[in-house]
Formats: structure tokens, sequence, C-alpha cells
């Protein structure tokens, strides 16, 4: 009877039951177990899990291990994370080298995410070669660069002062050459294009922008920004004047006489790329099918009133997630007006900073999600704590999400807990949270002291802080506290289990998601250095 069952248990067929459920299942480590018991298992999981492929550790041994058919035609997104980045600079030419040589055993990737990385114009090349069916680039350059393709940032001097240094030998007035005209514009069947930290010449990056758009008609999700060496040389630093590049693509766009596409999707980022606000998109997408939207400068363009008087169910319907890093005054304003209330409890609204003053870094609107800046103040507790309150009283029926961003004041670590204790009494009274962000500084601020704000946060705190807040609010699912992300679980004697999740499990999550893509609202990429 033993045998038999056992038989039963090992069938194909069993398994494939078991795998069709995967789809439900948001944790990795649950399917490498599986897969690891047996040699069945791993032949009908394999498929799950060599989907997404993530290269996070410059282990060049573990690296060629994976260049085996049987592993990489699973593979259907591949993203890179590189650690050492983090370190002080990553080397893009041995990076490149391996990429080449995965590219030709993935005919079935539709996702690259290459973050932190620099891309040359042969690997691009390469790509729109061996990915016939690529749908999804993600491209994330450096100004800083180790190695033989040496990039780096050029030096500050002085406040208010950007100028070269002619002392360095190590800093140089172009990119490398191998960087140059990578040929995006080869590519015609993208859904999302996203290209951020964009280098040289902004009118040939127009072009080739201009161009891709024209060939994919089926774009939903478009990211850009341009290197902060850009910014320095379009004298945006010096002037604060916005340089337009969107704008130009916008027009560009626009006398090409195609029909404007049906963006989903569609990130700005720092640096003046935009001066005429919503009206100008009209002219590259038709803005009825936003669903997201994120604004990572302080262009006076979303100030002016046509701009701010489009934040309405009538001209952006489909709106869902707003993503700024500086919030005008005059579209809280409008949010907080009877002619938005509709518009803005269907919106999740995510901001670093806030006006000076009565807002005290609270958005005062009723929204879906929002994000809470703590500032300093002699009486912060107090008033952070009359602050919760008021969100509680105002979002508490329709909260599903909450950003908490302990900003870079001085205040002591005593005080921060004592407003995340406010945080925890408050969450009793939303209903609907389902996901928190807690997002600190780096504690390596040179202006502070690092164990008064950010390391006296330590793994158990965070866990902790964590187990009381699943408590508190009835119906939390997703936490993240420090760059830590997890799922919880709480029993019926309020028990509470945290499943600590990789990159591939959250990123489902819309204020994970929210948070981090792009540009992304955190104060220091270090924040989240393990993903």
């Amino acid at each position: 009877m033993a045998s038999s069952i056992a038989r039963f248990a090992a069938t194909p067929e069993l398994l494939m039951c078991l795998a069709d459920q995967w789809k439900q299942i948001h944790n990795r480590k649950t399917l490498l177990s599986l897969s690891q018991t047996s040699r069945l298992f791993n032949t009908v999981f394999a498929v799950f899990l060599y989907k997404e492929l993530t290269l996070k550790v410059p282990n060049t041994g573990k690296f060629y291990t994976l260049l085996t058919p049987s592993n990489l035609e699973h593979v259907r997104s591949l993203i890179t994370h590189p650690v050492e980045l983090y370190s002080g600079g990553v080397e893009s030419g041995k990076r490149n080298s391996l990429l080449q040589l995965l590219l030709p055993h993935l005919p079935q990737l539709t996702t690259l995410r290459w973050e932190g990385l620099n891309l040359t114009a042969d690997t691009v090349r390469m790509i729109h070669r061996h990915c016939p069916q690529l749908e999804s680039l993600h491209v994330k350059y450096t100004g800083k660069e180790i190695g033989r393709f040496k990039m780096p940032s050029r030096p500050f001097n002085g406040f208010n002062h950007w100028a070269w240094s002619d002392s360095s030998s190590n800093h140089i007035q172009e990119h490398h050459p191998v960087f140059h005209n990578p040929g995006f514009e080869s590519f015609t069947g993208l859904k999302e294009l996203c290209l951020y930290g964009l280098f040289g010449d902004l009118e040939s990056w127009c072009h080739k922008i201009v161009a891709i758009a024209v060939s994919c008609p089926q774009l939903e999700t478009l990211g850009l920004s341009h290197s902060c060496d850009t910014q320095k040389l379009t004298g945006y630093y010096d002037t604060m004047e916005p340089v337009g590049f969107f704008d130009d693509i916008c027009s560009q766009y626009g006398e090409t006489g195609a029909a404007p596409l049906r963006l989903k999707t569609l990130h700005i980022g720092d640096g003046g790329l935009l001066r005429g606000g919503i009206e100008i998109m009209n002219k590259l997408t038709d803005v009825a099918f936003l669903e997201e939207l994120g604004a990572y400068d302080d262009s006076e363009a979303w100030c002016n009133d046509q701009t701010v008087e489009a934040f309405t169910k009538t001209k952006l319907p489909r709106l869902r997630r707003l993503i700024m890093k500086w919030m005008p005054l005059e579209l809280i304003t409008h949010l907080k007006s009877d002619r938005a209330e509709d518009f803005s409890q269907q919106l999740a609204l995510l901001a670093l900073d806030f006006p000076q003053g009565a807002l005290g870094g609270v958005n005062p609107a009723k929204l879906r999600m929002t994000s809470v800046m703590l500032l300093p103040s002699p009486a912060v507790p107090d008033d952070m704590a009359s602050r919760l309150g008021e969100l509680a009283d105002r979002c508490g029926d329709v909260l599903e999400g909450i950003a908490f961003y302990v900003g870079n004041s001085p205040c002591p670590a005593r005080v921060t807990k004592l407003v995340l204790d406010n945080l925890v009494e408050v969450a009793t009274r939303l209903v609907k949270l389902t996901q928190i962000y807690i997002c600190f500084p780096d504690g390596r601020d040179q202006k502070y002291s690092p164990s008064d704000t950010y390391l006296e946060f330590d793994s158990a705190y965070c866990a902790d802080l964590a187990c009381r807040l699943v408590r508190a609010a009835p119906r939390l699912r997703y936490l993240c506290i420090r760059g830590v992300f997890w799922e919880a679980q709480k029993s019926v004697d309020g028990t509470v289990k945290l499943i600590e999740l990789e990159r591939q499990d959250w990123r489902h999550v819309e204020l994970f998601k929210m948070a981090t893509e792009g540009e992304g609202l955190v104060w220091d990429d270090r924040d989240i250095q393990k993903y």
C-alpha cells in the first residue's frame, strides 16, 4: 500500500496540478524547496522556477552553471541587481560580457531589466538579434564606473556651482564610445520602455525615443530621465530652467502624424524634463488611458491651472496611482476640493516633499493610498500623533496603503519610535489597510548621528514593529520596514508570522512597486540594497 501511495504522489499529473496552483503563491522559496526534493519535482516546476532570473551576486562560477539549455529555455524575465554597486562602483564591461553569453540561449525572453549598469551598444544589438519576443526593456544607466569603461561622476565644487576638475585624471569629458548609439530604435514589439540616466546628446536621444514610439504603437509603459552629468551640461543646475526634453519628444511625435499612444504608465524623471504640463502629453499619448503617472522633478508645469484642473475623473478617468517627488500646493488644494472628491478617493498618491507649513508631512486629501513624512519639529510626537489621527478620521474607510518616510531630520531615535507607536495606535482604525512601506534615511548621512537616525532601528525592532502593526490593522498583509519586505500571516489567536519576500515575490504589491519603480521614492538606494 505504501509503495502505491508513493507512486501516486510522484506522478507528473499530480505535480502539474500543484504547479497550476503556483500562480496563486508569491514565495519562490517554497517553490525552490519543492524542486529540491526530487528530480521529478524539479522537472515539473522548472518552468516556474526559472521563469524570472535575477543576477545579484557577481559569482562567475555560479553564473556559468546557468548556461545550460534545460535551465535557460524557461527564462522569460532577466533582472540584474549589482550588489557591488553599493560598495563603490561597478564594472559594466564584465557584466555586458556575461549578458552577451546568455543572450543566444534566451529566445523566449520577454522582459529585461538592466539597472545600475551601463549597457553597451553591442549588447543592445545582440538583444535585438537574439530576443525577438522582447516586450519590456528597462535600462538604468549609472554615472559611476570602475574597470575598463570608466564613467565617473563629475565632482561637486561648492553648493550651487558645478564645475570640472582639471586636477584629476580619472574624470573624462565624454562617456566611453562603446555606450554611444545603442540602437534602441530598432525594437518594434515593445510594450514597456524605461530609459533612466540618459547621457550625452539629448537631441539624439529624443529622435531615438520618437522612432521607438512610432515603431511600437502598442507601447503601454514609458519611463525617462537623464543623468546628473547631463543635467549639469544642460545648465539646469545653474538656472533651474526646464530643458523641455519630454516636451520635444511629444512635439516631434505629434509631427509624425502617428496616432497618439495609449500609455498606461508614464514616469518623467528629475532635471526639468517637462515644461508644458498635461496638455503637451496629449501629443504623445491619450492621457485618458493613464493609470499611473510618476513625476520626479519640481517643474512649475505641475502648478499651472490647466494641469491641475486635469486631475479629475473626466480627463484622467483611469488614473489610479500618482507619484510625485514634490507635491505642489495648487494640486493639494485641488484634490481637497469637492470637485475632485470622487477622483481623489480612487487615487494612490505618494510624495516626498510637501509645501512647508500647515501640512506637516501628511496629505490632507481623502486618498486610497498616501504618504506621510516625519518632519523635524520640537513637538514632533504630539504634532504627528494629531496629524495621524486626522488622517485616520479622514481616510479610515478608504485607505489601503501608507508609505511612511522618516525624513533626514535631527529627530532622535526615541522620538521617531514614539511616532511609530502612534502609527500602530492609528492602524486599528484603518479597516482597509493592506500595505505599509516605512523608509528610513541612510544613517551614514554626514550631518546627523547614525545611531540617532538609523542604526538603532535594527532587525529585531523592525520585526517587532511589523508584528504590532499586523495585530493592530485588521487586514494588513504586506509590510516593508527599512528595506526588508514581508508578507504577514495572522492566526486566530493573534500570533503573527512574518515571511520575508524576495523581489520576485513582492513586485505585485501595488504600494511597494510605486515606491521602488522607476526613479523610486527612496531616500537612498542603499535602503533597498539587498534587492
